[in-house]
């Protein structure tokens, strides 16, 4: 609107491909403030934030005119007030409001997840695995195999100042481990380092004993419209990477027969008996897990085994579960020494007799 309101100077709309929200607007002399939720990757001035950072509170310059987006950063709260005498942004996160440059350049780190469930993280277990993503990092990319540096291609991730094993690294995804000597600390310093550029960034988050998740996985969804998944009572819950006795993966297509041992796979354990060693290769056969594993629900399943998956970095555990003799989508819910799996309803899918 004109200065007086009394007439539209222009219009447009502001979205990306799916539910995108304006929660708060500061015209000044550099240009319009934007804030909100975007749950779009092709949010404009957001293009390629990584979709596991998703929905995010964003910040973003609209200019005056209405032609162009600049500035465009994921930010870690809500946008309340501009500061017109510092030119600063003001952020409430929920338990702390915080300042920052709505101009400068996006930092490093987007988000960060656990690397198993792709979850927003809010407290590190010792031995953790996390994926940090980014919007761009100076990086070709690569994989470790067999050892696990704490540097690949001039980056490096400290927590309290203890590099993490890095297991992958590419311009938008950073795998690393949280070491296990973090245990016992109240709160532990991520910060991420690229030497390229010459910058860093950083995280602070609280130490907890334990954060067990479960390894999930997205079928393909030309194999979920084939099954009737009201049929075969879906909970719904999420998919966890699960294989049947015979080794093949447990799908809606491929269930296993009911009363058989089915794999899935847990992390975030945090510190067992023998002690792990950060970034180590687990040997085979694999250590046995001396925390208690329990069932949630009433479910009639009974525990075979729980060991650290062999061949694997340390903290990945493989756990063998006799299901009972449910038929299809049986819901399983877990708990490690009375801690709940985050993820429950994990479906795993049953039928009645062998083929």
């Amino acid at each position: 609107m004109n200065a007086t309101g009394t007439g539209l100077v222009y219009s447009t709309f502001l979205s990306g491909t799916q539910a995108d929200t304006i929660a708060f607007a500061a015209v000044t002399a550099a240009g319009i403030y934007l804030s909100g939720q975007a749950q779009s990757t092709d949010f404009p001035g957001l293009e390629g934030a990584p979709v596991q950072c998703l929905p995010s509170a964003y910040e973003t310059r609209l200019s005056l005119d209405g032609l162009t987006i600049t500035a465009a950063r994921m930010v870690p709260g809500n946008a309340m007030a501009y500061d017109q005498a510092t030119g600063m942004l003001l952020a409430w996160t929920g338990a702390d409001l915080i300042g920052f440059d709505p101009a400068a350049p996006p930092a490093p780190i987007t988000c960060i997840l656990d690397a198993a469930d792709l979850q927003p993280v809010t407290s590190i277990a010792p031995g953790e695995l996390l994926s940090i993503f980014s919007e761009h990092l100076p990086f070709w990319g690569g994989i470790s195999y067999g050892t696990f540096p704490s540097s690949l291609g001039g980056i490096t991730v400290t927590f309290n100042g203890i590099a993490g094993p890095l297991l992958y690294v590419s311009t938008q995804q950073i795998n690393v481990q949280a070491p296990y000597e973090i245990a016992g600390g109240a709160q532990t310093t991520l910060t991420l380092n690229t030497q390229q550029t010459n910058t860093s960034d950083s995280r602070t988050l609280p130490v907890i004993a334990r954060n067990p998740v479960a390894f999930l996985t997205t079928p393909a969804y030309a194999d979920i419209e084939k099954c009737d998944l009201v049929l075969l009572g879906y909970p719904p819950g999420p998919f966890p990477l699960a294989f049947n006795s015979d080794g093949s993966p447990n799908t809606c297509l491929n269930p296993a027969v009911a009363g058989s041992v089915v794999r899935i796979f847990l992390a975030g354990l945090g510190v067992t008996v023998p002690p792990l060693v950060t970034g180590s290769v687990n040997p085979s056969p694999g250590i046995p897990l001396n925390l208690p594993i329990t069932f949630g629900g009433g479910l009639a399943a009974t525990m075979v085994s729980a060991i650290a998956l062999p061949g694997s970095i340390s903290g990945v555990w493989q756990v063998d579960v006799r299901m009972p003799a449910n038929r299809g989508a049986v819901s399983v819910s877990l708990f490690v020494d009375s801690v709940p799996v985050r993820d429950t309803n994990l479906a795993i899918w049953m039928r009645a007799t062998s083929p």
